[in-house]
């Protein structure tokens, strides 16, 4: 597999997963990936704490279709910091995204979360964050979505019988 396939699968990664660690993920061993139980452990995170990281089927089949090497212990051998933000600098440029930093595929991360309807205390835990305040700052709300969900109260029996009773 060539370093541009191991790049890709990489970005893959980081926009399907909460990588709060995205400067340490080409450092992933593969001493804490448990593809049975489908999770990362993460030993040391910013807050010191050890983490879980769920993975999703996307996740699961990228990473096991990973080749294992011999002689290293990582999950991305012979990847740096650098060679991510190239690619993923190059990816942009050629899908004509403009002002995207790959820390901003942790606010999508949890932007989608929250749009998908996952409650923002789960997303928080996901995230690794200690103050709820923090994961409202990752989670942004698309114009689309605010819309939709004011157009969910259309026919909504509640409020049509408040609306009546306040005519009343």
């Amino acid at each position: 597999m060539t370093h541009v396939c191991l790049v890709d699968n990489l970005v893959s990664l980081c926009f399907r997963l909460d990588f709060a660690f995205l400067e340490k993920i080409w450092g992933l061993s593969l001493y804490f990936l448990d593809l049975k139980e489908k999770r990362i452990l993460i030993e040391k995170t910013k807050n010191n704490e050890r983490r879980t990281i769920y993975m999703n089927d996307t996740v699961y089949h990228v990473l096991k279709s990973l080749p294992h090497h011999l002689h290293s212990e990582l999950v991305f051998p012979n990847i740096n910091g650098n060679m991510v933000t190239v690619a993923f600098e190059r990816a942009c440029k050629r899908a004509k995204i403009e002002d995207l930093r790959f820390h901003d595929l942790r606010h999508t991360f949890a932007s989608y979360l929250t749009m998908g309807g996952v409650n923002l205390r789960t997303v928080q835990t996901l995230l690794g964050h200690k103050d709820l305040r923090m994961t409202m700052r990752y989670s942004h709300l698309s114009p689309e979505h605010l819309k939709e969900a004011s157009m969910s109260l259309k026919g909504n029996w509640l409020l049509m019988k408040t609306l009546q009773l306040l005519r009343e």
